[in-house]
């Protein structure tokens, strides 16, 4: 059953492909030196074989990538760094990983984009916590600055991706912030906050909401500082948005801006992959919207008809959908990994051996990106119309918004066949 499936979405959005509106656009992936580092060395003998991985790009049509130059949270950095604090990655020896895959990627015309993650807590080796502590902007407007001056002689160079702030702010109490956020209550309501603890949980409390606001105001602050000082160096920035409204915690910790954001970067990743999870963010400046090629137990067939909506196309990772013998290899030799799953594909990420034949490896993968590039510049035709802005939908239901969201949007979206209106 479930291989029919495949073959019918295949025909019936290949179908859909042949009346696709012609247009350029970008077609995106991300880019990993390891994840698990020493994958790519176990097939081609070098940790980031950078000719390689540059030309499975330019197989597929990629033209665009984020690719991880900060690879943990707070971690190293895959180019040779001076700022304080950080550290360059230790594995790369004597190479330089961003300065290859520029130079590998540059003839071809695909831009990248840097992704940086920071950390979940204290800063490594340091006692700098939190996004606003302004040593934590000082690290990360250095480290802007730095790329500018090493590195932007390259023209694809793109600029800096914000990726995973919300696993960074959400840990935050801000217990030792009371004073800062008494003043942006002050500047931002003409009331100042006289409580001895920030304010708890309350979607009734206006000081909560205020509190919720306040996290944003961090968030969006760091990402202008790097904003404004990627500009002169021609730069841009971009962010990786999840959204909050469907997630099943308290998501109002991330302090997520979708707004603010907007205005402040060039591009913002949304997960498309989840039924609807993308859609509602199709209009938003910049949006673009991820296949989710990779990921563990998707369906492959309603991703790439999802990927139908006109606009931007991303993946994540190039490795596993393209370099389908490379994964197979590395993982088959994992101690036990082939008696516990068995196939990577099948067995682990759980397609069919059908599906895996129908949409990944090098040659599809190519061919349904093509078609689904040929469609930017058309219109969805499963558009959503939900409320962009999340904050207030957040505040109202601040312990799991994912409930009313399934109730309010979800509900909707299964029973219409071409998506759903719907308001908070």
């Amino acid at each position: 059953m479930h291989d029919r499936i495949c073959r019918l979405a295949a025909v019936v959005v290949m179908a859909a492909a042949l009346a696709a509106v012609a247009g350029e656009g970008v077609i995106g992936a991300w880019v990993s030196p390891g994840a698990p580092y020493g994958i790519w060395k176990k097939s081609h003998g070098d940790h980031f074989p950078v000719g390689v991985m540059a030309k499975g790009l330019v197989d597929v049509g990629v033209n665009e990538v984020i690719f991880f130059d900060q690879g943990s949270r707070g971690g190293p950095f895959a180019h040779r760094t001076a700022v304080t604090h950080a550290v360059t990655e230790p594995r790369m020896d004597d190479r330089d990983f961003l300065e290859e895959l520029l130079q590998a990627t540059e003839p071809h015309g695909i831009g990248v984009w840097l992704a940086w993650t920071p950390p979940d807590g204290a800063y490594p080796g340091t006692d700098i916590r939190g996004l606003n502590d302004p040593r934590l902007v000082e690290l990360y407007v250095a480290m802007t600055e730095e790329v500018g001056r090493q590195y932007g002689r390259h023209k694809n160079l793109r600029g800096m991706h914000w990726h995973e702030v919300d696993c960074a702010e959400a840990v935050d109490e801000h217990e030792d912030d009371l004073a800062e956020f008494s003043a942006f209550c002050q500047e931002r309501f003409g009331e100042a906050y006289s409580g001895d603890r920030m304010p708890r949980l309350d979607a009734a409390d206006r000081w909560f909401r205020r509190y919720v606001l306040y996290r944003q105001a961090i968030v969006s602050a760091l990402v202008a500082a790097t904003g404004k000082a990627a500009a002169p160096f021609g730069l841009k920035t971009s962010f990786c948005y999840y959204a909050p409204e469907s997630f099943r915690g308290e998501s109002w910790r991330w302090g997520y801006d979708i707004l603010a954001l907007e205005e402040l970067c060039d591009a913002q990743w949304f997960n498309g992959y989840s039924e609807e999870a993308g859609k509602p963010y199709q209009t938003i400046r910049g949006a673009w919207i991820d296949l989710g090629l990779s990921y563990r137990g998707v369906n492959l067939s309603r991703n790439y008809a999802y990927g139908f909506h006109g606009g931007s196309l991303w993946f994540f990772e190039h490795r596993s959908p393209v370099f389908l013998d490379e994964v197979r290899a590395y993982y088959d030799g994992v101690k036990g990994w082939k008696e516990k799953y068995g196939d990577f594909y099948v067995g682990y990420l759980g397609h069919s051996e059908r599906a895996v034949e129908l949409f990944l490896g090098r040659e599809k993968v190519s061919r349904w990106l093509g078609a689904l590039g040929r469609w930017q510049g058309g219109d969805s035709p499963a558009r959503v119309a939900v409320a962009v802005n999340p904050t207030p939908f957040m505040m109202q239901h601040p312990q799991a918004p994912d409930t009313e969201y399934t109730k309010k949007v979800r509900s909707r979206c299964r029973r219409r066949t071409f998506g759903a209106t719907a308001s908070w």
